[in-house]
């Protein structure tokens, strides 16, 4: 077991491959806390409402889960912190 856990911008991609694989990473990851973060614009710098869709997405992710949530909106990064 760990004290922290970064999963940084890295499950839109794995979802890309697997539409669940952020789900069973939230849930197996051995770790008292995980930052999670999401792209908040392209890399372009256009924010395409990316914030609004990864926020949505987070919480369905997390539906059910009886962690406490922080949330942090950088320019570039949504960030969400999960204390179980």
């Amino acid at each position: 077991k760990v004290d922290v856990a970064f999963i940084l911008k890295t499950i839109p991609v794995l979802e890309q491959v697997d539409k669940n694989a952020g789900r069973r990473l939230l849930q197996s990851i051995n770790a008292n806390h995980l930052v999670v973060s999401f792209p908040a614009a392209s890399l372009g710098g256009r924010r395409k409402g990316m914030e609004t869709n990864y926020e949505t997405h987070f919480n369905e992710l997390i539906a059910g889960q009886p962690w406490s949530i922080q949330r942090y909106s950088y320019a570039t990064e949504l960030v969400f912190v999960i204390h179980r």
